[in-house]
C-alpha cells in the first residue's frame, strides 16, 4: 500500500518532469518539510527511499546509455533535463534514506552498577566513605589511601568516571604523600571550603605523584563535589 508521503512525491514529481518538459518555471519542493511535516516513520521512510530509488536507478540507466528501451521511452526530456530530474530524485532517496535510519540509543548505565566493582574502604578512624555512586558525574572526588597516607584530589569539568576500579575522565588529578597528617586534618578537609581544601593540599611539601585514578580496599572517599 502506497503512503500519503509516497503519493505526495508521486504528484511532485509529475510537476516537476511537466515543468521541465513544458519549459516553465521548475520548482524542488522541500522534501525535508515533507518528512517533518507527515512526521515519517523510519520504517515507511526506508521503503519510499527504495520505491523512488528504482526510478533514479532509470533515470540513471538513460543517462548512461545502457537501456535504448529506456532511452526511448524518456526522449521527451533532453540530456540536461534528465539531469535535473536525476539531482531531484537523489535528493528524495537520500533524505528518505536518512530519515529512515533508526537511531538507536545507547542503554544508560546507572551509576550504581557503574561503580559496583570499585573497591574502597568503608569506615576509617570513625570517617565513612561517601557514596561511591556519586562520584559518576562529579567534578571532583577527595580520595585518602590508609595504608600509604596518600591524599588524592581528582577534577573534571565534564564530569567524573569509573570502570572497574579506576577513576575515569579526569582532567587533573594531584596525589600526595601527607606524612603525619592526622585524622582531624582528614575531617577538616571533609568539610571545609573548596578553596581551602585545594590550599591545603597544595601547601603539603611532599612531591606531587603520578596520578593513576586507581581506587583499592585501603582507600576511603573522603569528599565528593558535585
Amino acid at each position: 500500500m502506497i503512503s500519503q508521503t509516497a503519493c505526495t512525491l508521486e504528484t511532485w514529481i509529475d510537476e516537476y518532469i511537466t515543468a521541465l518538459q513544458t519549459n516553465s518555471n521548475v520548482v524542488r519542493k522541500n522534501v525535508k518539510s515533507l518528512i517533518r511535516t507527515n512526521r515519517v516513520k523510519p520504517r515507511e521512510a526506508k521503503k519510499i527511499s527504495e520505491h523512488f530509488n528504482r526510478l533514479l536507478e532509470e533515470v540513471n540507466c538513460v543517462l548512461n546509455n545502457t537501456d535504448d528501451d529506456l532511452a526511448e521511452g524518456w526522449s521527451y526530456l533532453n540530456h540536461t533535463k534528465l539531469n535535473r530530474l536525476q539531482g531531484y530524485l537523489e535528493t528524495i532517496v537520500d533524505e528518505f534514506k536518512i530519515a529512515g535510519t533508526i537511531k538507536r540509543r545507547k542503554k544508560r548505565i546507572s551509576p550504581e552498577k557503574m561503580v559496583k566493582s570499585l573497591k574502597y574502604l568503608d569506615v576509617f578512624s570513625g570517617i565513612r566513605s561517601v557514596d561511591p555512586s556519586d562520584i559518576i558525574g562529579a567534578k571532583q572526588v577527595l580520595l585518602y589511601n590508609t595504608k600509604q597516607k596518600k591524599i588524592s584530589l581528582y577534577s573534571s569539568a565534564s564530569g567524573l568516571l569509573v570502570k572497574g576500579s579506576t577513576l575515569q575522565n579526569f582532567d587533573s588529578g594531584t596525589v600526595k604523600n601527607c606524612g603525619r597528617k592526622d585524622i582531624q586534618w582528614l575531617k577538616l578537609l571533609s568539610g571545609c571550603h573548596v578553596s581551602k581544601l585545594t590550599n591545603e593540599i597544595n601547601t603539603l611539601r611532599a612531591k606531587e605523584q603520578i596520578a593513576t585514578g586507581r581506587v583499592n580496599k585501603d582507600t576511603i572517599i573522603l569528599r565528593i563535589m558535585k
